[in-house]
């Protein structure tokens, strides 16, 4: 059912990826049903507590929905007045950040505790791109577009402030430390970056011809995905400045999504005309999930407790949630 790799060791700024001998990590899995729907669920963040953050398709109004799963409780919710509801991230406390549509126009919301706070950006700093991040501060980061120009802000306790606009810039993931990382295009390409400490910095992967960030720990540890000029697909880990790329043995493919506190990293896998799979990379330990009657996986997060969050594609090619536990 999974899979354990040896393979040479590859230094990636101090962290040494050394695969061993020792057994593969097993998991339980669960799905993750919201009570009514039929039109599959989106499952997109995970907290540190276990409580899943997704959405769902009503099946007659094709209008997109939020739901929250925690402590064997499934609650959908939806900002006043909102036709499509986009939720983005949830932190360790619970409060989820996210988007909606009220009438024609995309609004920014927080909920938490079945409270909502719906947020307007201010008339000069343009329309709202989406919201991209939240971290255990309260502290939210988003896009806003004015005319041709694209910049990332930071919301706290009512206070906008514009953090980056070089490259037209698109966040993807933002820690406690208050550290960004995302991408942007040029020379079409996509390039990833790192904001950290107010400075930024190009994540540059060695034979790349593209790269895309997935992921960031509070250490500033990014992970995502390299295309290279052989047109293959690699894992990347950026750390103290330094980005390596790494494969996992046996597949021709992979690519990084998540990375938690204790640097296990978790993402996709795949061989040529073979359906997605995700691994899990626990200092250097590979896990590769198979969970049963799926065409398809997804990785889509890891939480400290070493919980993975999946998309899974079931046989009927409906879209579902689950959640995979380690086994103590």
């Amino acid at each position: 059912m999974f899979n354990s790799f040896r393979f040479s060791s590859l230094l990636a700024g101090g962290l040494c990826l050394v695969a061993t001998a020792a057994s593969a990590t097993t998991y339980t899995y669960q799905k993750i049903t919201v009570p009514g729907v039929t039109a599959g669920t989106t499952p997109v963040a995970l907290n540190a507590s276990g409580t899943v953050l997704g959405s769902w398709l009503d099946a007659t109004t094709y209008q997109s929905h939020g739901f929250i799963y925690k402590a064997g409780k499934t609650t959908k919710f939806d900002p006043p007045g909102s036709s499509n509801t986009y939720p983005t991230n949830i932190n360790a406390s619970g409060e989820i950040v996210g988007s909606f549509i009220d009438g024609a126009e995309s609004k920014a919301f927080t909920y938490k505790d079945g409270k909502f706070t719906i947020i307007a950006l201010p008339a000069k700093s343009g329309i709202l791109g989406e919201t991209a991040g939240l971290n255990s501060k309260g502290v939210w980061i988003g896009t806003a577009v004015n005319g041709e120009t694209q910049s990332i802000f930071t919301y706290t306790n009512g206070k906008f402030a514009t953090v980056d606009k070089t490259n037209n810039p698109t966040p993807v993931a933002f820690n406690d430390a208050g550290s960004i990382t995302g991408y942007y295009e040029a020379a079409g390409a996509t390039k990833s970056f790192v904001l950290i400490g107010g400075k930024l910095s190009t994540i540059s992967v060695a034979d790349a011809s593209s790269t895309s960030p997935y992921a960031m720990n509070n250490s500033n540890a990014v992970v995502g995905i390299d295309y290279t000029t052989k047109s293959t697909q690699r894992s990347f880990i950026y750390q103290n400045g330094k980005a390596t790329a790494f494969d996992v043995p046996g597949w021709a493919d992979s690519s990084a999504r998540g990375i938690n506190s204790a640097g296990l990293i978790v993402g996709n896998v795949q061989n040529p005309n073979k359906p997605t799979e995700v691994y899990a990379d626990s200092k250097n330990k590979f896990s590769v999930l198979k969970i049963p009657g799926a065409a398809s996986e997804d990785a889509i997060a890891v939480n400290d407790a070493g919980q993975i969050l999946i998309e899974v594609e079931s046989s009927t090619f409906e879209v579902e949630t689950y959640l995979a536990t380690p086994k103590s």
